[in-house]
């Protein structure tokens, strides 16, 4: 598949054009790819980030049908791959029809990051799995962007960044299986490139000391749909006496 001009936020270009942008990036789609290597289906799609690497890891990926959906475009290049235009939140798709989604830092791009959660898990075919990503504003990086004018990685305003641990509530309430969840990026954001090759060793240290604090996060979900038809429990009947034998009238819909 060809690469397609896209024309996508000015934020989004902002945060992974910068040095440490580039290495969280980079970091999340090694995850995403290895994650890839476990999971199939038929219809795929991807929506948040439209980039050379991420069109890249969707050939990889095992899905037939592959399809980006951005919020608008340039111009576009025939290639294997379908474009879609359309909001996150308000996705094209019929019910139970995606095999698997990935959301690249769709939530803070959205006015209303939890209608698009109950959005991907519509869409979502049974046994179906969505990936998303996402930053974390309880981290360094987040630290770091109150010190510097309130936005993370000086593009995203911390209020509009939602975290693992509230994205996880949310999937958990619409009763999908959290299958995998990992952070990343325990660097601070800084500049030089230098300084961020020596902070190398915080990645491992990371993992282990603070694993909660990565400047960026993944999560895994399944859909699981239950074919059981729900039965109402049977209730015993039995004769009721009444002392002295006199039968007195009462209210059976109040009989609990």
């Amino acid at each position: 598949m060809s690469a397609t001009a896209v024309k996508e936020k000015p934020h989004i270009k902002q945060t992974f054009d910068s040095g440490f942008g580039e290495l969280l990036l980079a970091s999340e789609l090694a995850f995403v790819r290895a994650w890839l290597g476990h999971v199939g289906g038929v219809e795929m799609v991807v929506t948040g980030i439209s980039s050379e690497p991420v069109i890249r890891l969707a050939e990889d990926a095992a899905a037939v049908n592959k399809i980006f959906v951005v919020e608008s475009m340039d111009a576009v290049e025939t290639g294997s791959g379908k474009l879609v235009i359309a909001r996150p939140d308000r996705l094209p798709f019929r019910s139970d029809s995606i095999d698997l989604l990935i959301a690249l830092h769709t939530l803070q791009q959205t006015e209303d990051p939890r209608r698009m959660v109950r959005e991907v898990e519509r869409v979502l075919s049974p046994e179906g799995r969505v990936i998303f990503s996402g930053l974390n504003p309880w981290s360094l990086a987040g630290l770091w962007g109150v010190a510097t004018g309130g936005k993370i990685l000086n593009a995203f305003p911390l209020k509009q960044c939602v975290s693992r641990h509230m994205l996880c509530d949310w999937l958990l309430l619409l009763g999908l299986e959290i299958e995998k969840n990992v952070a990343f990026g325990h660097r601070p954001p800084l500049k030089s490139d230098a300084m961020l090759g020596r902070l190398a060793f915080l990645e491992k240290l990371g993992d282990r000391a603070w694993p909660f604090l990565g400047a960026g996060y993944l999560v895994q979900a399944k859909k699981h749909v239950s074919n059981l038809i729900p039965l109402a429990p049977a209730r015993p009947w039995r004769s009721r006496l009444v002392p002295g034998g006199v039968a007195t009238s009462f209210n059976r819909s109040c009989e609990k």
